[in-house]
């Protein structure tokens, strides 16, 4: 039976976009929870390339910033259908930041040793972070001077590419970038979090930051 007033197109367009997001809503779904995932477990990478780095004397500061530190935002929905019905992505970023404050940098090599190894043997199940997700940005303590980032490579050089930036390898296993040039905005207190200080013998663990405003219910748990 027909209803007044109601025109059989637009109602099986309904019926399609209803059956539409059932299809849809699953996948975006799991894709959040994802993303959330892969964000507790660099959290919780950033505090075991802490503790790596720790027992190194030279080591004065560790801090991580960037998309571990500042809150997720949701993103455009990616499709017509997400859009129709109110499916929003969280951001997702696929790098650990880090800033370490060093009085010497000569053990360089060894640190991308103990970090690569705390990696390996921190790891919780179902979760893998690899040493080159992590940016490990080195300043010299007192100045605050970005001298380079630590080497992911294994060997110094590493005859590749990026190896044959000037300056790069000119002390073993620290890196250079083309035309780069470090943002000291990011350490501000509001945008990144110091996990470790020599000095004041203070620790803090990234893996306990606040979560995600937003969470369904079943990412949280």
């Amino acid at each position: 039976m027909r209803m007044s007033g109601v025109d059989e197109g637009t109602s099986w367009d309904l019926d399609k976009e209803h059956r539409e997001a059932c299809d849809v809503s699953p996948k975006a779904i799991a894709q959040n929870h994802s993303t959330i995932e892969r964000l507790r477990a660099y959290r919780q990478a950033a505090d075991t390339a802490t503790k790596a780095l720790i027992p190194f004397k030279e080591v004065q500061a560790v801090a991580v910033f960037g998309s571990v530190v500042l809150p997720l935002w949701k993103e455009d929905p990616r499709s017509e259908i997400d859009r129709r019905i109110g499916i929003e992505p969280w951001h997702e970023d696929p790098r650990i930041d880090l800033a370490v404050w060093l009085d010497r940098f000569n053990q360089l090599s060894a640190m991308r040793v103990a970090i690569n190894r705390a990696l390996m043997l921190n790891r919780d199940p179902g979760t893998k972070v690899e040493m080159s997700e992590i940016a490990v940005n080195l300043l010299e303590h007192g100045t605050d001077r970005h001298v380079g980032n630590l080497c992911e490579f294994k060997a110094c050089p590493a005859n590749k590419p990026a190896c044959q930036v000037p300056g790069c390898g000119a002390v073993g296993h620290l890196r250079q970038f083309r035309d780069y040039r470090f943002d000291h905005n990011v350490l501000e207190p509001d945008r990144s979090v110091r996990l470790f200080d020599r000095a004041t013998n203070r620790f803090e663990r990234a893996s306990r930051l606040p979560e995600p405003e937003g969470i369904d219910a079943s990412i949280a748990e």
